[in-house]
């Protein structure tokens, strides 16, 4: 063991003892039994382990509420910038992805490819704000008045309401592009409306405003920057391991008739069949136009870059870190993705994304049946945060689908791994078997906060369930859990009544 290795884990364990007060003569301990010889104790192990005992909050009874059990720490350690009225995991990536974009956006090489050079150039005029004072606002407003001079064959009412929509949103898209006044009035819209109270800085906007407009040159360039080409080839296994599950899981749902489960397994085969899975240096899952047109069809969405190099790091994957936390993290991920191929709105197309009924009768109306249940459940979730109004379960129902086919499917493709490879060792510090640690990854990928402004906004409008709730109604609902963390019958995380879909 090296030196660095060794003072690494003498700091680590260290903290362990200050946060848990744990003492030498705790002998009962699982981490220190014979399972001792079967510990990781690499750099990477013992720091996947720190991340998540620093997130967790022991004091809470999983069985209780696994999320603030799994994310208490993560809360209580971070405050929501002023900028910002959602703080998480995700929205930490986001920002570290643009620190880095910054980086290479601002660096000048005489090698660079034409479509490199315009998309530093780009983000150069974004950033010379003195420009936009001197040309003024009539450009924007020429646009505004010709908005508004649109003829309609619509009533008089809908055609003011859709000429101030339309002027709004153009408004709210060039603000950045205009003088500080028209910035500064943005914030206090905002900080009414979100509870921000501050902007954010300009080259956070400058490198939006470009990575949206020119995504594959500043895809390449990222890509170029910081990334394993290792990975790709995991991430390929990963997605081909999930689709098998995908496929095997649909053998388990009574309430399908074989005809309809057919179509299925041929649609999951050809959509996610990897040799029909471009992997470009912009996106794992980018496709090529054939499939990109079945994916905006199985999505109802105008764009389709699913699992971008930007979030393939720790917490949700690291070539070096344990499966259990990959497929619990990114693994989810793809799940997820794949699930919402067969959602409420999903499901409504076939193989080659054309909107197709190919389901039986009898397999359609039990899919309703699955989804009120589901439906029913999330609509009883009461958030706090948001006044204590409740979720819709009618509107978070294709999220809540997919989260839950999600952590299914990414959990079955991972036990299907251990039976060939074997279990994984224990983390050092942690008393936890490997579905254990699955579990509290997939948990710790949505640990977040947010701003009551936020919450009484979102609850109207997100199709996604709040954070917590994404994770309380997923494992809710999945006996592995409750088994993995040997939850009695009837408490919080075991309920009587469950929901399954997928």
């Amino acid at each position: 063991m090296s030196c660095a290795l060794a003072g690494l884990i003498v700091l680590y364990t260290s903290a362990l003892r200050e946060r848990f007060n744990i003492n030498e003569s705790s002998k009962g301990l699982k981490y220190r039994s014979k399972a001792d010889r079967n510990i990781c104790t690499t750099p990477q192990c013992v720091t996947a382990a720190a991340r998540l005992l620093q997130n967790m909050d022991p004091s809470v009874e999983p069985c209780q509420d696994f999320y603030q059990y799994a994310c208490g720490g993560w809360i209580e350690r971070h405050v929501i910038p002023e900028t910002s009225s959602l703080h998480s995991v995700f929205n930490i990536l986001r920002d570290e992805l643009e620190i880095v974009l910054k980086g290479v956006l601002e660096m000048e090489s005489k090698d660079d490819r034409e479509a490199f050079k315009k998309a530093k150039t780009l983000y150069s005029s974004c950033m010379n704000e003195s420009e936009y004072a001197l040309l003024g606002s009539t450009y924007t407003l020429y646009y505004i008045v010709e908005l508004h001079s649109m003829s309609y064959t619509y009533t008089c009412d809908l055609c003011r309401t859709l000429q101030n929509y339309l002027a709004w949103m153009l408004i709210m898209e060039r603000v950045s592009s205009m003088s500080r006044r028209f910035k500064d009035m943005r914030a206090h819209y905002r900080k009414a409306l979100h509870g921000t109270t501050v902007e954010e800085v300009r080259w956070r906007d400058c490198v939006r405003y470009v990575q949206g407009n020119m995504e594959n040159a500043v895809g390449a360039l990222y890509v170029r920057a910081v990334f394993s080409g290792n990975s790709k080839r995991m991430v390929r296994e990963l997605i081909k391991k999930i689709q098998e599950a995908y496929v095997e899981t649909l053998e388990e749902l009574s309430w399908m008739d074989e005809q309809s489960k057919e179509k299925a397994r041929e649609k999951v085969r050809f959509v996610f069949s990897c040799d029909k899975i471009s992997i470009s240096k912009t996106h794992f899952l980018v496709n090529y136009p054939g499939i990109m047109l079945n994916f905006i069809s199985f999505y109802a969405s105008i764009f389709l870059s699913v699992f971008p190099a930007g979030i393939l790091q720790p917490p949700f994957f690291s070539e070096k870190q344990l499966q259990a936390l990959n497929f619990g993290g990114i693994g989810m991920v793809i799940g997820h993705e794949i699930t919402h191929g067969f959602d409420d709105q999903g499901r409504n197309f076939d193989k080659d994304g054309n909107m197709y009924n190919w389901w039986s009768n009898f397999s359609a109306e039990h899919f309703e049946d699955q989804s009120k249940c589901m439906v029913e459940q999330y609509g009883k979730f009461s958030w706090k945060l948001a006044g204590g109004q409740n979720v819709s379960g009618i509107t978070t129902l294709g999220e809540n689908i997919a989260d839950n086919g999600g952590v299914r499917q990414a959990y079955k493709a991972y036990m299907k791994w251990v039976e060939r490879e074997g279990e994984e060792p224990r983390l050092p510090g942690l008393e936890m078997d490997h579905k254990q640690l699955f579990f509290l990854n997939f948990a710790q990928v949505w640990c977040g906060a947010c701003r009551p402004e936020y919450a009484i906004q979102s609850i109207k409008t997100d199709p996604h369930s709040p954070l917590e709730y994404r994770v309380l109604g997923s494992l809710q609902n999945f006996e592995a859990f409750s088994e993995a963390f040997h939850c009695a019958r009837g408490t919080p995380m075991n309920p009587e009544e469950k929901c399954r879909v997928w």
